[in-house]
Order: C-alpha cells, then structure tokens, then sequence
C-alpha cells in the first residue's frame, strides 16, 4: 500500500484535474478505497454502507474504471480543513471531500446521491446538502460512518 503522501499526492492530482472513479465510495487518506452500497426508499438514498475495501492506486490503475468529471459546488473552510462538495459528470454522482492543511484526508463519491450543493463542518462533522435537500452527515475521523436525514431541518446556505 501507498504512504499517505503518495496517496495525497494522486488524489489531489485527480482532485486538480476534477476527475474521480466513477463508483460509489469512500477513499481515505491511507489509500483505503471503500465500496459503498447505497438504500433507497423510494426515488431518494436512505442509507449508505460500506462493504469491500480496495486500494486508490488499485482502482487508478485498473483499465475498466471509469472517471466521472466533477465540478466542486462549495467548499467550507474550517480551521486548517476545506470540506468542499459537488457533482459529477452522470448526473445523478455527486461528491464530498475533505483535505487538511493541503493534504488529502478523504473523499466521498457516490453514483446516485444527486449533486451536493452546499457544504459546512464543525469539530466532529462535515455536513452536505444534496438538491434533494438532503443532509448527508460523515464523521470527520471516519467518513465511513453517513447518516442521511430524510429532510433538511436547515439549510447550509
């Protein structure tokens, strides 16, 4: 496995380039690639889990991943942390991620979230708001651990 520099250093290059894998999941800064299965109630995600691990370098190098395109919505800045959201090329992807002191920390990618529009933090959480008016919450330490509120009891603007 990649040092956390070598891995900060490829997901901020892809981060740069606003390219990421196209699969739901959760990349952490130790180049952990998390697999995430994503319930839905309905027409909206109600949960999110993870389920099978892998490697950034791994999925990077891999011939048949494919790369959405993103554009980042917002960023919130927090101390030395950028939580920043947004969505990507399909139309249904959308993206949070956080990053300390220019490194890389984690990103989150998920394939049928719908496009994050706002984002913000405090000193346990970083909290996105999908165009579902969602609120996707991710522990700052273990962005594995989402809860999902069905409705948005506040707005992020």
């Amino acid at each position: 496995m990649e040092s956390p520099k070598q891995v900060s250093k490829l997901a901020l290059n892809l981060i740069e380039r606003g390219e990421w894998p196209a699969i739901n999941s959760i990349t952490l800064q130790n180049g952990k690639f998390w697999h995430v299965r994503l319930i839905r109630e309905t027409t909206l995600v109600s949960a999110a889990y993870c389920y099978d691990e892998d490697t950034l370098e791994n999925i990077y190098h891999n011939s048949k991943t494919y790369f959405s395109s993103f554009g980042k919505n917002g960023s919130f800045y927090f101390k030395n942390f950028e939580a920043f959201c947004g969505e990507g090329s399909y139309g249904g992807d959308g993206l949070v991620g956080l990053i300390y002191e220019g490194e890389f920390l984690w990103m989150a990618f998920f394939d049928e979230s719908n496009p994050f529009e706002h984002v913000s933090m405090d000193e346990s959480f970083v909290y996105a708001e999908n165009n579902h008016k969602q609120i996707w919450r991710f522990n700052i330490h273990d962005p594995t651990q989402i809860t999902i509120s069905k409705s948005s009891l506040f707005s992020l603007k």
